[in-house]
C-alpha cells in the first residue's frame, strides 16, 4: 500500500550503485528501513542528497505488511536547516546524535511522543545560534521569542528525567523573561 510518511533519517548505507538502504525512524510506523533508488538527475523525484542523517524528510513509500524493505518512490524535505549540516560543530553533534537514536531506537514501534520530541529538538538546535546572537545583541524578535515559547510549551513530550523537566523549564523561563522585557 502506498503511504504519505514523515520521518527522521538515522542512517544510509550504500547497498548497490543504484540503490542505498535508509533506515528511518517514521511518526506513522516506528523505524524502518527503505530502498532509496541513488539518481544524479534533476528531475528525479528522489534526491539521495536528502538523506543526510536527521533530516526530516516526507515521502512516499510503498508498505506492505511483513515485509523489511519498502521502497521509496517520491521525498521532500519536511524541514529546510539553516545551520544543522553548515556548522562544524553542529554536524559532529548530528553524527553523533544520529548514530545514538540508531542504536537507541534498534527495535523501536510507533511512538508519536517520542518522534514529536526528536521533531522539536532538531529544531531548537538548528536555531540556536542564531537565537543567541539576537539575545547577546538585543535584538530577538517578539515573534521568534513566542515560536520558541510554543515549542518548548508543548506537551506532547511527557517524559521521567527529572533533569530533563528542569531544562525545559528554565529555557520556558528565560524566553518568558525576554518577552517580558519586550513588552516593557
Amino acid at each position: 500500500m502506498v503511504e504519505k510518511i514523515e520521518g527522521v533519517v538515522l542512517r544510509t548505507l550504500k547497498h548497490s550503485d543504484s540503490l542505498m538502504i535508509a533506515d528511518i525512524y517514521t511518526l506513522q510506523h516506528g523505524r524502518m528501513s527503505f530502498l532509496v533508488p541513488v539518481t544524479h538527475s534533476k528531475r528525479s523525484k528522489v534526491r539521495n542528497v536528502l538523506f543526510q542523517p536527521l533530516s526530516i524528510l516526507s515521502f512516499t513509500a510503498s508498505v506492505k505488511a511483513g515485509k523489511t524493505l519498502s521502497r521509496i518512490s517520491e521525498v521532500q524535505p519536511q524541514v529546510i536547516y539553516a545551520t544543522m549540516h553548515n556548522d562544524v560543530v553542529k554536524s559532529s553533534m548530528v553524527l553523533y546524535m544520529s548514530e545514538l537514536l540508531t542504536f537507541a531506537l534498534r527495535e523501536s514501534g510507533k511512538d508519536e511522543g517520542l518522534y514529536s520530541f526528536i521533531f522539536q529538538s532538531l529544531t531548537l538546535l538548528d536555531n540556536l545560534e542564531e537565537i543567541r546572537q539576537e539575545i547577546i545583541f538585543g535584538a530577538v524578535s517578539k515573534e521568534k521569542l513566542i515560536e520558541i515559547s510554543r515549542l518548548v510549551k508543548q506537551k506532547d513530550v511527557e517524559t521521567k528525567d527529572e533533569k530533563l523537566k528542569e531544562i525545559l523549564e528554565e529555557i520556558e523561563l528565560r524566553v518568558e523573561v525576554e518577552l517580558a522585557k519586550l513588552v516593557k
